[in-house]
């Protein structure tokens, strides 16, 4: 889909990305927008896409998500083991199936995308999302930038895109990461609703409304490029 360069178009791909998921997982998906500015993006460090779990009553992470879209097996372990039982009444996850040769991501028993975008994501990406190894144990900050700088760095188109698109993730030059750890504040700002009339929020106001209403102290957040073919198929 094309790169949104106002609000509604931004709210577009929202919408289709949250029915994509909804579908997808076979029920209701809360889902808010960042400003055009980007703002809690940049604070997160999460493009293209990235998991946090925070702690919504001290305001502080509780689980800092690393950075996508190698290994996700690995990330999915650290949730699970972050939080190994649901909380009462919470109907709990289902388990993927198997995960993608290509990229790690889990395939879950309803993958109504994967058909469709499986081929493309071949012709996109070339191996260029997988990290190889073990997909169960995360790469440091530093393993990761060397697994792009590896994959995407000859000159031309792809890594003058690969620069402005995941520069939180570029070796040379080195980007100093600063993207919020696990004790640390949560960053927070203002949010858009997906739908057009919605009232604007802010990021912790929301993952409080959500603790609250599951019970708990805490809450994930799953930050997402809408334009992301990852994103999209398998989020």
């Amino acid at each position: 889909i094309p790169l949104a360069t106002t609000a509604e178009e931004r709210r577009v791909g929202a919408k289709g990305s949250k029915d994509i998921l909804e579908k997808q997982l076979g029920h209701e998906v809360t889902m808010v927008l960042d400003g055009m500015e980007d703002t809690l993006e940049k604070a997160y460090e999460a493009r293209p896409f990235r998991c946090y779990i925070v702690n919504a009553i001290t305001g502080t992470v509780a689980l800092h998500g690393g950075p996508n879209p190698l290994r996700l097996p690995a990330k999915l372990d650290a949730i699970e083991r972050f939080n190994p039982k649901p909380a009462e009444g919470v109907e709990e996850e289902e388990v993927p199936d198997h995960y993608c040769s290509i990229s790690g991501a889990p395939v879950l028993s309803r993958p109504m995308t994967m058909a469709v975008m499986m081929p493309m994501m071949r012709r996109m990406m070339n191996k260029k999302m997988s990290a190889g190894g073990d997909q169960h144990v995360e790469l440091t900050m530093e393993e990761y930038k060397q697994k792009e700088w590896d994959a995407w760095h000859q000159p031309g188109k792809d890594w003058e895109l690969y620069k402005q698109w995941r520069p939180y993730n570029v070796k040379e030059p080195n980007y100093e990461n600063k993207a919020p750890q696990a004790g640390e504040a949560v960053p927070d700002g203002e949010v858009l609703s997906y739908a057009p009339d919605g009232a604007p929020s802010t990021l912790l106001a929301e993952a409080k409304t959500l603790a609250e209403a599951k019970g708990t102290d805490c809450c994930g957040i799953l930050f997402m490029s809408v334009t992301c073919p990852m994103g999209r198929t398998f989020g």
